[in-house]
C-alpha cells in the first residue's frame, strides 16, 4: 500500500511538474518570460503544438532519451521560444557529445534577464543552465586553422567535417567539439588539402595546411607572360619572313605535347604524394607501435590509395618526359636540309630569294 501511495505521490508530482512547464514554457501563467509576454498573439494552433512538444521533449529528456527530445524541443523552440525548452535542449545536445551547441543553447538563456518573481520551474531552469554551462565549458577543445603557400586567401574555402565555414575564421581559435575533426581547404588553381585531426576535451591544436598548385596553374601562369619581344623586329625584317621558310622548321608538336601529359602526371605525383606523407604522418599519431584502431582503418585506405596514385603519376611524368625528348630528336633529324635550300635573303623590294 505504501508503495502504491509513492506511485501516486510521484505521479501526482509529475503532472504538477509537467503542468507549470507547459504553462510557463508557452507564457501562459504570470510569472512567465518578459519576452514570451511582449511577443503578439500567435496562431492557437501553433501554441497548442508547442506546448505538446515542448512537454513530449522534456519528459523524454527527463527519462535519458534525449536522441529522441531532440527533435520535439528543437521544433518547439522554432514555434515559441521558451527558456525551460532551450534548457532542456543544452543538456541533451552536451550528453549526446555536441558541447558546442550545449554551451551556447544554455548562454543564450542566460543572456535573457530572469522576470520579477519567477516561476520555481523557471528559477530551476535558470539555475541549472548556470551550472551545467560553467561545467562544460573546461571540457571544449579549440581547433586553429592556417593555410600557408597561397599568397590570396580572398578565394579560399574551408570547410570542417564536411561543412563550409566563413575563410575569416583562418587563423582564428575556435570552440569545437571534442573527437575527430576533417579540416579541408580549396582554392582555384590548387589541389585541395585536407587534414584528419583528433580534439581531446579542452585540448588546442593548430592545423597548417599548404595547399600545391595544380600543373595547369602553373603552365596559365607561363602563358601569360608573352614573348613577344623577343619576337618582334621592325617592318622590313618581318617581310622577310616567308611561307616556304616556315614550312622548312621541325614541328616538335608532338614532343610538346608529350612533355605536357609528362608535367601532368609529375603534377599529380606530387600532390598526391603529400597527401600521403600527411596521411602517413597522421597513422604515425594514432597506431602507435603499428597497431591501429577499427576506426583509423578509412585512414589506412585512403593512405594506400593516394601513395599509389603518387606513385603512378611519377611513373607516367617520367615515361613522358624520355617519350617527349625522344620525339624530339627525331623531328630535329627528319627536318634536317641542306643548308643551300634553306638560306634566305630580304631583297630591297621585300621578295624573298633563295640561293
Amino acid at each position: 500500500m505504501m508503495s502504491v501511495n509513492r506511485a501516486s505521490t510521484y505521479d501526482a508530482c509529475t503532472r504538477r511538474v509537467l503542468f507549470v512547464l507547459g504553462s510557463s514554457v508557452l507564457g501562459l501563467l504570470p510569472h512567465t518570460h518578459v519576452a514570451a509576454q511582449e511577443q503578439p498573439q500567435g496562431d492557437p494552433a501553433v501554441t497548442a503544438t508547442a506546448r505538446v512538444l515542448a512537454v513530449e521533449g522534456v519528459k523524454l529528456a527527463q527519462s535519458d532519451r534525449c536522441n529522441e527530445a531532440i527533435d520535439k524541443l528543437e521544433q518547439a523552440e522554432k514555434l515559441h521560444h521558451a527558456p525551460i525548452v532551450l534548457t532542456r535542449l543544452g543538456e541533451c545536445y552536451i550528453k549526446l557529445g555536441r558541447l558546442l551547441a550545449g554551451v551556447e543553447s544554455l548562454r543564450a538563456v542566460l543572456r535573457e534577464p530572469l522576470p520579477p518573481n519567477p516561476s520555481e520551474a523557471l528559477s530551476q531552469a535558470y539555475e541549472d543552465a548556470r551550472n551545467l554551462m560553467e561545467s562544460t565549458k573546461p571540457k571544449l577543445a579549440t581547433l586553429t586553422v592556417r593555410v600557408e603557400g597561397v599568397s590570396d586567401t580572398s578565394q579560399l574555402s574551408l570547410t570542417i567535417d564536411g561543412k563550409s565555414m566563413p575563410a575569416a575564421l583562418l587563423g582564428a581559435a575556435q570552440p569545437s567539439d571534442p573527437g575527430e575533426r576533417q579540416v579541408q581547404v580549396a582554392a582555384p588553381g590548387f589541389v585541395t588539402a585536407s587534414r584528419r585531426v583528433t580534439l581531446a576535451p579542452g585540448e588546442a591544436q593548430t592545423v597548417v595546411l599548404t595547399p600545391v598548385a595544380t600543373p595547369h596553374a602553373a603552365e596559365e601562369a607561363r602563358n601569360e607572360s608573352p614573348l613577344a619581344a623577343n619576337d618582334t623586329t621592325d617592318a622590313g625584317a618581318g617581310e622577310t619572313q616567308s611561307a616556304p621558310d616556315a614550312a622548312l622548321s621541325p614541328s616538335h608538336l608532338p614532343a610538346y605535347i608529350t612533355w605536357g601529359v609528362s608535367a601532368g602526371a609529375l603534377g599529380v605525383g606530387v600532390a598526391f604524394g603529400v597527401m600521403a606523407l600527411s596521411d602517413k604522418a597522421d597513422l604515425d599519431q594514432r597506431c602507435p607501435n603499428k597497431a591501429c584502431p577499427p576506426d583509423a582503418q578509412k585512414l589506412l585506405d585512403d593512405s594506400r590509395t593516394h601513395a599509389t596514385i603518387s606513385t603512378i603519376g611519377y611513373a607516367v611524368g617520367l615515361a613522358g618526359a624520355a617519350v617527349g625528348g625522344l620525339l624530339f630528336w627525331l623531328e630535329s633529324r627528319g627536318s634536317d636540309r641542306p643548308a643551300t635550300a634553306r638560306a634566305v635573303q630580304a631583297t630591297p623590294n621585300g621578295v624573298s630569294v633563295r640561293f
